[in-house]
């Protein structure tokens, strides 16, 4: 992934909510960021597997077109989050859950 950030995209098909590329995982420089798109509104959370604090929880704000997304900017540091998507109320996604990784290096 280039410093200038990457975008991870949701997908739900036959009931099941996953992201693409590499099933939403991702390993990134720090300071960049990491945008999560999808055409269902969805929220997010983190945890912090190692390093720093957790980045803020946030739900995804509509965007053009008529979809939804979410971004992040990377800390500077070299740590790794767990982030959970949540499909949210009303969408096709509601009550559908999906946990990658975040990885951060400093390199």
């Amino acid at each position: 992934m280039s410093t200038s950030g990457t975008t991870i995209t949701l997908h739900v098909n036959d009931g099941t909510l996953f992201a693409t590329p590499n099933s939403g995982h991702a390993r990134a420089r720090g300071a960049s960021t990491v945008r999560w798109v999808a055409s269902f509104p969805f929220d997010i959370e983190f945890a912090v597997l190692t390093g720093g604090a957790a980045p803020a929880d946030g739900s995804a704000g509509a965007c053009d077109p008529a979809g939804f997304a979410f971004q992040l900017t990377l800390p500077d540091e070299n740590s790794s989050y767990k982030y959970t998507i949540k499909g949210g109320a009303g969408g096709e996604a509601a009550g559908l859950v999906l946990d990658p990784i975040i990885i951060i290096d400093k390199r």
